[in-house]
């Protein structure tokens, strides 16, 4: 066992008033727990080192849902792409394409400047985030909790598609994409 990982169960083990000879183990020995902490002793001493972390899910105000589903409705986009955003990344480039429209990603063609916008807008809106790898902001686009949320939700009542928006809807989102608008 090295020094540094010895003098911090040494430590840790003075913490949870346990022994250090009961903490170490050798690389032979079987896969067991480095440190056998009690659960009152995490409590009592803050050390919250084996909790495990659960998902938490985000409560969103009702106004911004029913921006987001505005949002998605108007959006040229079909549920296939949101779902397989949910999955994995999809990249512009593939969006852009007579692909995507056999794919059924889309209602019609788009030119890449079309997509770009119209999955920029849905970035503000808080659907989709830009995906990132080691060197920066790339060109692909993945689901937040809220397009999460959003994708459940229809997925759950058994929607083939996104429901259509109405004119109201259509000059709503067209008004707040144009002048930016929060609400």
């Amino acid at each position: 066992m090295s020094r540094g990982r010895s003098s911090f169960i040494r430590r840790l083990s003075i913490i949870t008033s346990e022994t250090p000879r009961s903490q170490e183990r050798t690389r032979d020995q079987s896969k067991e727990p480095l440190l056998n902490l009690d659960k009152h002793a995490i409590k009592e001493k803050r050390l919250y080192l084996t909790r495990p972390m659960t998902p938490v899910s985000t409560q969103y105000p009702n106004r911004t849902i029913k921006r987001a589903e505005r949002a998605l409705s108007c959006s040229p986009f079909n549920l296939s792409l949101f779902a397989t955003m949910r999955i994995r990344s999809v990249p512009l480039s593939s969006i852009a394409t007579e692909e995507a429209v056999q794919q059924q990603w889309t209602k019609g063609p788009l030119s890449e400047l079309a997509a770009e916008n119209a999955l920029l807008w849905l970035i503000q809106v808080g659907i989709l985030r830009r995906e990132v790898d080691g060197q920066g902001i790339t060109d692909s686009f993945r689901l937040t909790p809220l397009g999460r949320q959003l994708l459940e939700k229809w997925q759950q009542q058994s929607l083939p598609e996104i429901p259509d928006p109405s004119l109201c809807d259509r000059i709503s989102n067209a008004c707040s994409r144009w002048l930016r608008l929060p609400i």
